[in-house]
């Protein structure tokens, strides 16, 4: 169950829940089960915070970093995560017509994944702080149901290790 002030203090927008954040970098948020579909959380620190089952769809998380956050069994259906650093804990986590453009992707662990229509492209498969070049990005368009290492796309079969660092 989420902490309701954690909930709270989210609500009141990024500006306020980022200085809270920087203020108390020990704290893990609890945002489980919480209902925050369709919120402006673009450029969010929710790094580390669990997000287990919570409702985010549709929300605006462009740019946003979710870093060994957990979101497993999280709806993410429709929400704009381009630009997000992802390398978060993803099982049974409903991506389907997610914008994942140019999402970090380094350290994520995922698997039973549902990507229906969501849009995957130019993932970014390296460390926060490592260039990046062509070589090392996905270009690809659209979901795909393969593993391999010429293919970083999430894939709701790939089973990469939960305890990856991703930053």
């Amino acid at each position: 169950m989420a902490n309701d002030e954690h909930v709270a203090l989210l609500k009141k927008g990024v500006a306020a829940w980022n200085a809270w954040r920087d203020e108390n970098p020990d704290i893990r948020p609890d945002l489980g089960n919480a209902k925050i579909g369709d919120a402006d959380l673009s450029g969010a620190n929710l790094r580390a915070a669990n997000l287990c089952s919570a409702n985010l769809s549709g929300a605006n998380l462009r740019a946003a970093n979710l870093c060994s956050a957990n979101l497993s069994e999280a709806n993410l259906s429709g929400a704009d995560l381009s630009g997000a650093n992802l390398g978060a804990i993803l099982v049974d986590t409903d991506l389907a017509g997610a914008d994942l453009t140019g999402c970090r992707i380094y350290g994520v662990s995922a698997w039973s994944l549902k990507l229906e229509r969501s849009k995957q492209q130019n993932l970014v498969i390296t460390k926060e702080y490592e260039a990046t070049s062509p070589s090392i990005t996905s270009r690809s368009r659209s979901s795909s149901t393969s593993c391999s290492r010429n293919s970083p796309r999430l894939s709701p079969i790939c089973r990469p290790s939960l305890y990856s660092r991703c930053c």
